[in-house]
């Protein structure tokens, strides 16, 4: 029988060959794992840009339709009780979960609170005024970061009507 007897230096060279060969394969195969994985949250996951802007909710009423109903009543707290709930029930569903609307948890919680207020018998006329306050405060922001004369509009309706209850 005849042994191959290869010197040293071979057998680590090429030992670390098949070893660096191995590695390569390794490498490469968790790079197109890692690259497919990649793809895979690219497609599916919140920060994909093929997701694109978040949904938002369609609206259910808008502030041309707040002011006009305020208008016509000549006053926000002119508004009929069902006419002002169904305003708010609007208002909520239009800002539950909308992403483009900071802050719509506050306001959200602010009109659901505003409706069980006013649904109380007898009213409280101060607290009634200080919910309007807030959501006064908070949809002037939204005016003045929006450059928008409109919701301007409703924020001194708001403000108009909190003060006449103070």
């Amino acid at each position: 029988m005849k042994t191959l007897t290869l010197p040293l230096a071979c057998l680590l060279t090429l030992a670390l060959g098949l070893a660096a060969c191995n590695q390569d394969k390794v490498v490469t195969t968790a790079r197109e794992v890692g690259e497919e994985g990649a793809q895979l949250v690219e497609k599916i996951g919140p920060e994909s840009e093929r997701a694109g802007t978040p949904a938002v909710p369609a609206a259910t009423i808008t502030v041309e339709e707040t002011v006009g109903a305020v208008t016509a009543a000549q006053g926000l707290l002119k508004l009929s009780p069902s006419v002002a709930g169904g305003v708010i029930d609007r208002w909520v569903e239009t800002l539950r979960g909308n992403p483009l609307v900071d802050d719509n948890d506050l306001l959200v919680e602010n009109l659901v609170y505003l409706k069980t207020l006013l649904g109380a018998s007898p009213i409280d006329s101060d607290e009634v005024s200080e919910v309007l306050e807030n959501l006064a405060r908070e949809t002037m922001q939204a005016a003045e970061d929006n450059d928008n004369k409109l919701v301007g509009q409703l924020a001194e309706a708001l403000e108009a009507a909190a003060e006449e209850l103070d």
